[in-house]
C-alpha cells in the first residue's frame, strides 16, 4: 500500500510540474476509469448469514500515445492487486498486437467489462472455473488473467473476428512455474450485427496452485495437462439481451462441463429484469454438480451506475441446496 501512496503523490507531483502543452496533451489522451460496487448478501447456509462489504474498487488509466501505440494499467483497491498492465500497437482494424498482463480471451463473458455484466456473481460458475477465478484449486486467483503475447482484430465490416495468444497460464503478478507457455485462441462470427456466434480454447500444461477436491490425481506444485473448450453465442436486440455458452475441460484425465444461459429483459426507463440458469459439473468421475437458477432486477439509474437485486437458489448434489439473496450499488465512470 505504501507503494501505492508514493506512486500517486508522484503522478501528481509530475501533473503540478507540467507545462500547459503536456498537461493539454494528457487530457486529449489519456482516459481515466473507475468502479466501485459494494453488495449486501445473505445466505442461508453461511455463518454468518448475512454478510456487508466493498466488493469492487476499481481505477484504470488508458493513454493512446498515437494512431498505433496505446498502454493501459488497472488496480483493484479493495484486494490490493495489480490486475492490468499492457501496450497494444494497431496495424489495422485487421491486427492488433499486445504485450503483458490482460485478460485472457477464453470464452464471451471473460473479456466483457464487470461493470455491463447482469449478474452480480458477475460470471456464471463454469466460466469462474476455467479462468481461474472461483471453484478450482488447481488454477485460481488468476482474475481472469495473465501474462503473454497476443494478436487479434475483425475482419470483414467486423463479421469476423479472432484472437490468438501464448499465455504464461501461471495467472496474474506471479513468475511461471514450468518452462510450458499456453495458447488460447478465440474466434467470432457475426451473421447479423445483433448477432454473435463465438468459439474459444485454451490448450496447454499448468502447475496446480493447490489441491482439489474435484481432481485426485493432481498433486499441489505438480504439472498437468489442460484442455478447454466453449461454443456460445450472444444476442442483443432493443427488447432483450441473450447470452448462452457450452464450456467443457480435462485437467489431466478428469472431465469437466459446464453452461448458462442468461437473459436480461428492459421493462421501463432504465429498470431490467434478468434470469439465469447455470449449470456446472466440475468433475464427470465423481458427478460434483451444481445447478443455480437466478431471477432479479436491475436499474440504471445514470450511464454505468446502477441498484441490483438478484435470488439464486443453489442446488449441489455433494451438499444442501441454498438460497442466496444479494444487493448491490454501482457507481461507475
Amino acid at each position: 500500500m505504501k507503494r501505492i501512496v508514493l506512486t500517486l503523490l508522484l503522478g501528481i507531483w509530475c501533473w503540478q510540474h507540467t507545462g500547459a502543452q503536456n498537461a493539454d496533451w494528457l487530457a486529449e489522451h489519456a482516459t481515466f476509469n473507475a468502479n466501485v460496487q459494494g453488495q449486501f448478501s445473505v445466505q442461508d447456509n453461511a455463518d454468518p448469514k448475512d454478510n456487508l462489504n466493498l466488493k469492487l474498487v476499481l481505477a484504470y488509466l488508458t493513454v493512446k500515445l498515437d494512431e498505433h501505440w496505446s498502454f493501459r494499467i488497472m488496480h483493484e483497491f479493495s484486494s490490493n492487486q495489480l490486475l492490468e498492465a499492457y501496450i497494444d500497437y494497431t496495424f489495422s482494424e485487421a491486427c492488433r498486437v499486445r504485450l503483458g498482463q490482460f485478460k485472457t480471451a477464453f470464452s464471451i463473458e471473460n473479456t466483457l467489462p464487470v461493470g455491463i455484466l447482469d449478474l452480480i456473481s458477475y460470471y456464471a460458475q463454469s466460466v469462474l472455473y476455467y479462468n481461474g477465478m472461483g471453484g478450482n484449486p488447481l488454477f485460481q486467483g488468476t482474475a481472469g488473467r495473465d501474462m503473454g503475447l497476443m494478436v487479434s482484430g475483425d475482419l470483414w465490416e467486423k463479421r469476423f473476428g479472432y484472437d490468438l495468444a501464448l499465455m504464461q497460464g501461471q495467472g496474474i503478478n506471479t513468475k511461471d512455474k514450468n518452462d510450458q507457455k499456453e495458447f488460447v485462441g478465440r474466434l467470432t462470427v457475426r451473421p447479423i450485427p445483433a448477432l454473435a456466434v463465438v468459439g474459444s480454447t485454451q490448450l496447454g500444461t499448468a502447475n496446480a496452485f493447490a489441491k482439489s477436491e474435484y481432481n485426485p490425481y493432481v498433486e499441489a506444485g505438480e504439472n498437468y495437462h489442460r484442455r478447454q473448450y466453449t461454443l456460445g453465442a450472444e444476442l442483443k436486440v432493443p427488447q432483450v439481451k441473450l447470452r448462452g455458452e457450452y464450456l467443457a475441460g480435462k485437467e489431466g484425465r478428469v472431465k469437466s462441463h459446464g453452461c448458462y444461459l442468461t437473459g436480461c429483459v428492459p421493462l421501463y426507463k432504465g429498470l431490467e429484469a434478468i434470469v439465469s440458469y447455470d449449470y456446472m459439473n466440475f468433475s464427470t468421475e465423481l458427478d460434483s454438480q451444481q445447478t443455480n437458477y437466478v431471477m432479479g432486477f436491475q436499474y440504471w439509474f445514470a450511464k454505468l451506475c446502477r441498484l441490483q437485486m438478484q435470488y439464486t437458489r443453489c442446488t449441489p448434489t455433494w451438499k444442501d441446496h441454498y438460497d442466496l439473496l444479494q444487493f448491490q450499488a454501482q457507481l461507475a465512470f
